[in-house]
């Protein structure tokens, strides 16, 4: 037990305090990985998300829209993550890049890329 002198000195009373009681602290939620997502589309439709979370991404494309695809290096992290050949670029880091010019998917693929470690 813990005892306290009363907020008046001249009167010296204690008063008797709580033990604080322990709260169990919820479990730490894990930070989400570094890095951004590019979703992409295969020809069938399908739409699958890829994380990127270094760079050289290792992946070419097609330079003009839309953003397609057309070599995957063997044994890059595109490689590793699972991007095929033949897939559309439909989204970087959640917006869709669809109607966006060449130039604009090019620039949201390096701004996602930028602060990867290499």
């Amino acid at each position: 037990m813990l005892t306290c002198c009363a907020s008046k000195p001249d009167v010296g009373e204690t008063v008797e305090l709580a033990k604080a009681k322990e709260v169990d602290q919820p479990a730490a939620v894990p930070a989400k990985e570094s890095g951004f997502d590019i979703k992409f589309k295969s020809s069938d439709g399908t739409e699958v998300t890829h994380r990127f979370t270094k760079k050289p991404l290792g992946f070419k494309f097609r330079k003009a829209v839309p953003v397609v695809t057309t070599v995957i290096l063997p044994g890059s992290h595109a490689d590793e993550v699972g991007v095929k050949s033949g897939l559309e670029i439909v989204a970087i880091d959640g917006m869709n890049v669809q109607g966006m010019s060449y130039e604009d998917v090019v620039q949201k693929i390096k701004d996602g890329s930028a602060p990867l470690a290499e």
